[in-house]
Parts: C-alpha cells; structure tokens; sequence
C-alpha cells in the first residue's frame, strides 16, 4: 500500500503530513527537528496520530545531543499523549532511561490515582547481576 504524504524542509526542520488512515499506525503529521541546518543531528520528532483504539494522539521523542543519525537509535526520553476515553485512564506516558511515569486522568481512575512512576536501577555488583524494580504510586 502506498502512503500518500507531502514533505517539506525547512531550515533545521522537517514537516510531513500523511493522509487520514493511510498509514496502518495512524500518523497523520511528523516534525523532524534538528541541531544543525545540514539535518544530521536529530534533537526531537514530534508525531501526531488519529483514529487509534489505543487513543494515543501524540508521541514526542527527545533525542541525545550532537549524535549522528542512525537506524534503531534509542533516545534518551519519549513522551506519549492519550485521549481521553482508554479503560485504564493513561494520559501520559514518559519512558526514560532510567524508568517510566504515567500520569492519568483523575477523575476516570476508581482510586484517585493521578501518577505512578517506575524506576529501574541495576545492580553494580557482580555477584548479583540483577535489576531492581521500584514502583511508586
């Protein structure tokens, strides 16, 4: 299946927009921003979706500075934007490095629950090579 998308390139930017459910994940724009005018220094990729069950509406991925483009590059923050309406009343999502926060909608949890955040942290010692998993709620 073709995508049908136009581009257009800016000066340390790129826009794409792609139309309405031509794309099996549901992305309707992306903006690419970059460090320098050559565009090899990715610093942020805003993405915009529509009409997904999951009602994630926005995706932010942060990237680490001064580092050249590369396929399956892990970035160094991600932010995820929801709707309202998921049965679980996500409506945001940051993963870091180091962890993962959900922040939720308020008045949509039964417990009043508005963040939980996730930690995780390795062990340096040798003699027990295993992660640690902390959860705050």
């Amino acid at each position: 299946a073709e995508e049908v998308k136009r581009s257009k390139d800016y000066r340390k930017s790129r826009a794409e927009l792609f139309a309405e459910n031509s794309r099996k994940d549901g992305m309707i724009q992306r903006l690419t921003l970059f460090s320098d005018v050559s565009r090899h220094n990715m610093q942020e990729v805003q993405e915009v979706f529509a009409n997904r069950k999951d009602k994630l509406r926005k995706r932010v991925k942060f990237y680490r500075k001064e580092q050249q483009i590369e396929a399956g590059r892990p970035e160094c923050l991600i932010q995820e934007h929801f709707d309202q309406g998921r049965p679980d009343a996500l409506a945001e999502l940051v993963e870091k490095p180091d962890g993962k926060e959900f922040s939720f909608y308020h008045k949509a949890t039964l417990d009043g629950m508005v963040k939980r955040v996730e930690s995780f942290t390795r062990n340096r010692d040798p003699k027990k090579p295993h992660a640690f998993h902390k959860v705050y709620e």
